[in-house]
């Protein structure tokens, strides 16, 4: 129900994050390591385990990374 209150701004703003986190450009995914090399370049290391536990957390495809949908769950969480 949250997701259908994100106005068309907000999509752009969060595609626009996701794709900075995307693990290779137009992949779809977030990877664990994606995700701890964008944390590191802006400022907020974290180590493997703890980024493969944040994906783990809106993963609800049981996949290893998480999709947009899943990215939008997680930043309207």
């Amino acid at each position: 129900m949250k997701l259908m209150k994100v106005n068309d701004d907000e999509r752009d703003d969060m595609r626009a994050a996701f794709e900075m986190f995307e693990y290779e450009k137009g992949c779809g995914q977030i990877s664990p390591k994606s995700l701890q090399k964008t944390l590191s370049r802006l400022g907020d290391p974290k180590t493997y385990d703890e980024c493969l536990q944040m994906i783990k957390m809106f993963d609800t495809h049981g996949k290893g990374a998480v999709d947009f949908n899943e990215f939008q769950q997680m930043m309207t969480a």
